[in-house]
């Protein structure tokens, strides 16, 4: 129930059937002047503080030719609410072709408004006078006086402002819920500078598209299948319902622009007052120069936060440790060149690693100690073993530790000191053997030093492969996310030529019926 509403004794539902019901009946002789007369009271007597109440019971009086109730009715109506009680009359007048009372009733709703406050029921009266049911002169009225109210607010930057404002978020909000084609998809432009992302972006973007679809939408759209003589009954009944149900808007006064911004928002959603094609076209071409200037703030700051070049940065490991690489990617076509540069950055990695396993120092430190070692046991074996068999031990049990460890080192090295006595011993004997146990020696171990480095080199080809190639893949996937980004941006904001010339050609002259009042039979 409306908030002027005290005593409520039946169901809204309820109520609002029977206010309906007595609407749609009250003229067609169905009612007593009886029963019309003990509906009018009851309804006083129930809803004492309703100003529909007493409205609806003076209209009743009124047809049960109790003038005198009817007039006393009336003014305890208009003392409850002047605009609404003058906006029910004018509508149920008009529905009924009372005009010249709906006039009247019309002027002193008018009366009731200015500027900087207008009720929200106007827009219902707007229906009435653009759909053609009021009078060219009633007509002419209204619209100097919308023209006044329009240049008035005009003046008022804060006014201007938040319209402006209004339609900003509402083409945020039209962008937030836009769909993006299912082939995008931005894994590496997840982040980007200003604090946004690709798909946010490229949702930005759509707004071009989107608020023309929207404008051709509302401007171009036919009337909703209501047959004109109907429409008077649906306006009618739109109010009464509010009124009983307490609508969103039952009691909202506003300035006129924003009176206007807020129809024109709601006519391509919930549609509340069921706005006439030409009323809704009006109020949206009024609302023209707020719309241009939204547009070109939202779209503006779209664009400035589109990054000419695009940071991008990659971690990748590499044998352990942690590298980053740094580049920037103007549109996309530039991968050949970051991926060159990638290359050069990570080569000196992959040779540093690779040269770290080399086989020519070892062979030959390993090929100087046997030579060395086959010469003392040759020469000086037997007599060093006889005469230093102490301090051998001690050196053998050294260079042992040294490579094999403290345990290994102490077996190998008694292993080594035994085998050494035994095969000096041997060797000295055999002077062909020793010969060819030391050439196999010195040719041994540089083939064993050189496959050794040869496998832990293939090691880092293969993981240094490995590695690029991952970084690669992702510098070519950032490319090619770069360059549908950069493709879709400029697809979406060249519709902006078309947005902008819809928007200067709205005119709301164009949609005012100025012309003979529509009569019915």
């Amino acid at each position: 129930m409306a908030s002027d509403t005290s005593n409520v004794l039946t169901d809204r539902n309820e109520l609002n059937e029977m206010f309906l019901g007595i609407l749609r009946n009250i003229s067609s002789g169905i009612f007593t002047r009886q029963d019309t007369e003990n509906q009018a009271k009851n309804l006083l007597i129930h809803y004492s503080d309703f100003w529909l109440a007493y409205a609806m019971a003076a209209m009743m009086y009124w047809y049960a030719d109790e003038r005198n109730n009817a007039e006393t009715t009336l003014q305890k109506a208009l003392t409850l609410n002047r605009d609404k009680t003058a906006l029910f009359f004018s509508l149920f007048c008009v529905k009924n072709e009372r005009m010249e009372a709906a006039e009247l009733w019309i002027a002193q709703f008018m009366q009731e408004q200015n500027a900087q406050q207008v009720y929200a029921g106007f827009i219902l009266i707007l229906n009435m006078m653009v759909a053609g049911f009021l009078s060219t002169e009633m007509v002419n009225e209204i619209s100097d006086t919308l023209t006044r109210w329009g240049s008035e607010l005009a003046e008022s930057p804060a006014v201007e402002e938040a319209q402006e404002d209004a339609w900003k978020n509402f083409m945020k909000g039209l962008s937030k819920q836009a769909a993006l084609p299912e082939i995008l998809h931005f894994k590496q432009l997840n982040v980007l500078p200003n604090q946004t992302n690709a798909e946010e972006l490229l949702k930005g973007a759509r707004i071009h598209e989107l608020l023309l679809e929207r404008l051709q939408h509302l401007m171009e759209a036919p009337d909703a299948g209501v047959k004109q003589e109907d429409k008077l009954e649906q306006w009618l009944e739109i109010f009464v319902t509010s009124q009983v149900s307490g609508a969103e808007w039952v009691d909202i006064h506003s300035d006129y622009s924003s009176l206007l911004t807020c129809a024109a928002q709601d006519w391509g959603d919930t549609d509340t007052f069921a706005l006439n094609a030409n009323a809704g076209r009006f109020i949206v071409a009024s609302s023209a120069r707020w719309i241009r200037n939204a547009y070109e703030d939202v779209a503006g700051e779209g664009i400035r936060k589109v990054p000419a070049l695009i940071p991008f940065h990659v971690r990748y490991q590499f044998l352990r440790q942690n590298y980053r690489f740094e580049y920037t990617i103007r549109n996309g076509l530039d991968e050949p060149a970051v991926i060159a540069q990638f290359r050069e950055t990570f080569a000196p990695l992959h040779k540093e690693a690779r040269e770290a396993y080399t086989w020519i120092r070892q062979s030959v430190v390993a090929d100087g100690l046997l030579a060395g070692v086959a010469g003392l046991v040759y020469f000086g074996g037997a007599w060093i073993f006889a005469n230093h068999f102490l301090g051998v031990s001690v050196l053998i049990l050294i260079i042992a530790i040294a490579i094999l460890g403290l345990i290994g080192g102490i077996l190998g090295g008694a292993i080594l000191l035994a085998a050494a006595y035994y095969l000096t011993r041997f060797l000295h004997e055999n002077m062909e053997m020793f010969a060819a146990s030391l050439g196999a020696g010195l040719i041994i171990f540089p083939v064993v030093y050189y496959l050794k480095a040869m496998g832990n080199r293939r090691i880092i080809d293969r993981e240094a492969q490995h590695t690029s190639d991952s970084v690669e893949d992702i510098i070519r996937e950032a490319m090619a996310e770069t360059a549908d980004f950069r493709d879709y941006y400029a697809r979406y904001t060249a519709v902006g030529r078309k947005t902008r010339q819809f928007i200067a050609e709205m005119n709301p002259d164009n949609y005012l019926n100025l012309g003979k009042r529509i009569r019915r039979n």
